[in-house]
């Protein structure tokens, strides 16, 4: 009896010691292998996060925690509006059934959009679209949609700013078959491997080095061992006469001054 009760005690201290991971948990341990939370390091102090939406936004702005938008600090008096509105309103969406690893995805994205340059961004999207597609982010709530974020995080990207040997064509057809948050996160995780969050530096082009004085003996000497070769097989005996030597018009040859002129018997014109 005591050896089983002992046994007993200590799976039940094994099980309490396997706590369930946290939103900060993930976050942590996922935001450690992005380029993206390293851009943002510097101005980490500089911006909050809304707990629901996970929508970042600068400290001592205001943020409706009903309808999720944003305002400055100057538009205090549209904001207290806001709140007043929304104080009757249900939630637009049940974020308290949303998993730790699934907001902590949704944050990522969003810090990998925030660390993306505008010159990065295609010329032909618009500034305007930005606040659309965070609008859009906010309120995801399936594993898809979030996928289909990404997508469009994707192609908003200017292929230059893209490493070269990213292979995008393959990287989105895995995407529809990313239905858990930690998918999603190795999808995200490969995207920012591979951008550029610096202006990417064009490599000069190779030149090939100048040619040496060997090089240039033995081409000459190439270019000689194939005239002579010519002369020979021009001169050779066992050839018949073509018809056009017996013509008065002159054949187009190019003068070799380092080699011999013709035989007799070759010549161009008739006897």
């Amino acid at each position: 009896m005591p050896r089983f009760a002992s046994r007993t005690n200590g799976a039940l201290k094994r099980e309490r010691g396997k706590r369930r991971k946290s939103y900060g948990d993930y976050y942590s341990q996922w935001s450690k292998q992005l380029y993206a939370s390293h851009e943002l390091q510097s101005d980490a102090d500089q911006y909050t996060r809304c707990h629901l939406c996970q929508e970042p936004y600068p400290v001592g702005d205001y943020h409706c925690m009903v309808c999720h938008t944003s305002y400055e600090k100057s538009e205090r008096d549209a904001y207290e509006r806001c709140r007043l509105r929304c104080a009757d309103k249900p939630a637009i969406v049940r974020f308290s059934d949303h998993s730790a690893a699934f907001r902590a995805v949704k944050a990522l994205i969003f810090d990998v959009e925030c660390a993306i340059p505008l010159e990065a961004v295609r010329s032909d999207e618009a500034e305007a679209d930005r606040p659309a597609w965070s609008e859009k982010l906010k309120f995801t709530d399936s594993a898809k949609a979030l996928g289909g974020m990404i997508l469009d995080l994707e192609r908003k990207q200017d292929k230059d700013w893209l490493k070269p040997d990213f292979d995008f064509r393959s990287w989105r057809d895995r995407m529809p078959s990313c239905d858990t948050p930690l998918k999603l996160f190795q999808q995200l995780l490969q995207l920012d491997k591979n951008i550029h969050y610096h202006p990417p530096v064009k490599q000069p082009r190779k030149q090939s080095p100048p040619r040496s004085w060997q090089t240039q003996a033995r081409a000459l000497d190439r270019l000689d061992l194939l005239a002579r070769a010519s002369f020979a097989l021009w001169s050779c005996p066992l050839l018949p006469p073509f018809p056009c030597w017996k013509s008065e018009r002159p054949i187009p040859c190019f003068k070799l001054p380092s080699l011999p002129s013709l035989p007799a018997r070759y010549s161009h014109t008739s006897e």
